[in-house]
């Protein structure tokens, strides 16, 4: 084991700003469903908006604390971890991992003793043929920094299954994450140059916060060109997508003719009318109280133009995950 330091809890913000950590580097390299590459570049420049403590958040620890546990009870070992105001932090540089454990099989440190990870999730589909890449690439980059042999991880899926992983070194994967890394921090972060957008709703935010608005018209540049140019693409593309779209919906539903609802190895499907609901005729609402003016002949108006209107089915197409259903 190498490069580990004990850390301020009040320093560490500070010290995530000035490098990359194991949860930077799978946004970095666009594989993080949560963040994106420009999240972490404001993140590392100090734009960013200051992360509040919320319920889920605290629901992550105490869930952290259940999986550590119960990872110690079966394996008879003890994990070191982040207590009170003090942070385990490994550094190399401008890279460095926040483990949420060290595992010690004895009191002293030996070759076995390898980081431990804490994830809670509901996605089953994503856990299904092990833990998904952005975690993957957290542990590697644990690996990578600390020269331990192994990451564990330990997984609540759903609340209601304990799973374990074991992720070893690949060496192949910590040059793919240097590479990106060593480019980020050169040619975005040190730069000023935030990356290119994702398509996440949280670059959305940022772009639209960031450009003020000018009543004229964009130079027509090449780059703009070519953009627009796909942009159209995309949008013929879409066009034929949804019509297929609408096309298969309608041939499920003449296959399904009466019945209200289907389902297959990885989808589900209904077609039901909703409940009749009443619907306020305004015309004959309005007229009704230019000819009635006291509180009774007015509750009696509104009363006569109430109806039932009639529903269409209504046709609803959802992938599910078997495992979760």
């Amino acid at each position: 084991m190498k490069n580990l330091s004990t850390y301020p809890k009040e320093q560490f913000h500070e010290r995530r700003m000035k490098g990359i950590g194991g949860s930077d580097i799978s946004a970095i390299m666009g594989v993080n469903p949560w963040k994106s590459p420009l999240d972490v570049y404001l993140d590392k420049v100090g734009e960013s908006e200051p992360l509040e403590d919320n319920f889920p958040m605290r629901l992550g620890r105490a869930m952290e604390a259940t999986l550590r546990q119960s990872y110690e009870e079966l394996h008879s070992c003890t994990i070191d971890h982040s207590e009170g105001e003090h942070l385990l932090i490994f550094e190399d540089g401008i890279f460095y991992h926040h483990p949420d454990g060290i595992v010690r099989l004895q009191i002293k440190a030996t070759p076995d003793d390898h980081l431990w990870e804490a994830k809670s999730s509901s996605r089953y589909s994503a856990w299904k043929n092990g833990p998904p890449i952005e975690v993957v690439l957290q542990c590697q980059w644990g690996l990578m920094i600390s020269g331990l042999p192994k990451c564990v991880v330990s997984l609540s899926l759903g609340g209601r299954e304990y799973r374990e992983f074991e992720i070893l070194p690949d060496k192949d994967m910590w040059l793919e994450m240097i590479d990106a890394a060593n480019d980020f921090w050169k040619n975005n972060v040190e730069r000023g140059n935030p990356p290119d957008p994702s398509g996440s709703e949280s670059d959305r935010v940022w772009l639209d916060k960031a450009f003020e608005e000018r009543e004229s018209v964009a130079p027509l540049t090449s780059n703009l060109v070519e953009l627009g140019m796909q942009m159209v693409q995309c949008r013929t593309e879409l066009k034929a997508v949804e019509k297929k779209e609408a096309l298969l919906s309608q041939l499920l539903q003449k296959e399904m003719g009466d019945y209200s609802a289907a389902a297959g190895d990885n989808f589900r499907v209904t077609w039901k009318r909703p409940k009749p609901r009443q619907t306020l005729n305004k015309n004959q609402l309005i007229y009704g109280l230019n000819q009635l003016l006291t509180p009774d002949q007015v509750d009696l108006v509104i009363a006569q133009a109430m109806f039932e209107s009639e529903q269409k089915r209504r046709f609803v197409f959802k992938e599910v995950d078997n495992e979760s259903a």
